[in-house]
């Protein structure tokens, strides 16, 4: 499979090159947090796209601990409720 290299914009407007990366959902679980008004509220975070950085030669760039440096494009879903599930039984 071919490398899939392109250009990205940082939040500080420097470009970047980048490798999209192909991944596998293991696991997206939801957080539960009970607010002090008693509402319930879920959140998971989807990952959508994920990125690994490439210096200007095109070999993978690091972060200053030595770890990939790699992005990913995720969405946040959020549910609210008023009972917890649980009291509904």
């Amino acid at each position: 499979m071919s490398r899939k290299v392109r250009e990205i914009t940082f939040p500080d407007g420097q470009t970047h090159k980048v490798e999209e990366l192909t991944f596998e959902t293991i696991s997206e679980p939801w957080t539960e947090y009970k607010l002090s008004d008693g509402t319930i509220l879920k959140m998971k975070i989807i990952g959508l796209k994920a990125f690994r950085v490439l210096y200007p030669d095109g070999k993978p760039a690091y972060n200053n601990e030595g770890d990939p440096f790699i992005i990913m494009r995720h969405n946040v879903q959020v549910s609210a409720s008023e009972e917890d599930e649980e009291d509904l039984v």
